[in-house]
């Protein structure tokens, strides 16, 4: 009996083992473009061979992956083909990072510089206390740096292989990449030194914060956790302008034309004539944490990288310790 399972599997091979990854790179093409034609321009393929492959990955899932309308009318993923797109972008991207690290293995160690992606506050902050620990020397490019406000853009390089090592804020969502947290880094009101929240040293309330006009940041994952938090206590704060610079948002509230919402880090009132007013506890912190991929060879370099900035982080001028 059993020799004759084992002879009907060689027979009837599982058809999933037919999916090619060109089959999934045409799937995400023609779902990225809305046509076959569009699709075979954008992979470099006869519009035929793109038919072709779409025809093969249908028969060997079993699916319809296409609603074909006919005519010129864009083609739309079935939810059958929604369903594989997700599977297939996660598969294209471990590709990626599978073909990263492979390039990565010509020596014992990395080639060239760690790629570190950071906010420009927390890389200002820690890089150059782990650059000491290393022992960089004058003029060695220890880093290459990518500064960014926005963790997500972030953590999909890191996820990509474009980076080696990412800072951001917590949480970081479940699935491919690991987090250590480094430090909390309070939020502080940013106000003009003539302005009537300087006239005491206590911590302003979020009343008081969501009463003013605000100037922020935009709008990142580790951003709109905090801001969240006026709501949770009923409140709707009026935020006047968003920037992507920490010195466009000095610059403006130095102008009058707003209070500034923004991690400690990123408050900088040397010469200038402002001032940083804390904030009650019921708006929490954002906890930095350093972040790589799992799945991804991790070289000696990128190693004591991380335990460098766990570290150091202890030894931070305006951060507090990660409460977690």
């Amino acid at each position: 009996m059993d020799e004759m399972s084992a002879a009907a599997e060689k027979v009837n091979p599982d058809p999933w083992l037919g999916v090619e990854v060109r089959h999934l790179a045409a799937l995400r093409a023609v779902a990225d473009e809305g046509t076959f034609g569009a699709a075979a321009l954008k992979l470099g393929y006869a519009q035929s061979a793109i038919s072709q492959q779409i025809a093969a990955l249908e028969r060997h899932v079993g699916r319809r992956l296409f609603d074909r309308p006919g005519g010129s009318r864009p083609v739309t993923l079935t939810r059958a083909g929604e369903l594989l797109l997700g599977h297939a972008e996660s598969i294209m991207t471990r590709l990626s990072a599978a073909r990263i690290d492979l390039e990565s293995l010509t020596d014992e160690d990395a080639k060239g510089p760690l790629r570190v992606g950071a906010y420009q506050s927390v890389a200002a902050a820690i890089l150059p206390l782990i650059a000491r620990e290393i022992g960089a020397e004058p003029g060695e490019n220890v880093f290459e740096l990518t500064e960014l406000n926005d963790d997500r853009v972030l953590l999909e390089s890191l996820e990509r292989g474009d980076l080696d090592i990412a800072f951001a804020a917590l949480p970081v969502a479940d699935g491919s990449l690991e987090a250590t947290a480094l430090f909390d880094d309070p939020y502080v009101l940013l106000v003009h030194e003539e302005h009537p929240y300087t006239d005491d040293d206590r911590e302003l309330t979020l009343e008081e914060v969501a009463g003013v006009p605000l100037i922020a940041f935009k709008r990142s994952a580790g951003t709109a956790n905090a801001e969240d938090i006026f709501g949770l206590h009923g409140l709707n704060p009026r935020f006047v302008q968003r920037v992507d610079d920490a010195g466009t948002l000095h610059a403006f509230v130095a102008a009058g034309l707003g209070c500034g919402l923004l991690p400690r880090l990123a408050a900088n009132t040397d010469g200038r004539p402002l001032v940083a007013r804390p904030i009650e506890a019921k708006l929490p912190p954002r906890t930095i944490a350093i972040v790589w991929h799992r799945d991804r060879l991790r070289t000696c370099t990128a190693g004591l990288f991380v335990d460098l900035a766990v570290e150091v982080a202890g030894h931070m001028n305006g951060a507090e310790p990660a409460r977690g």
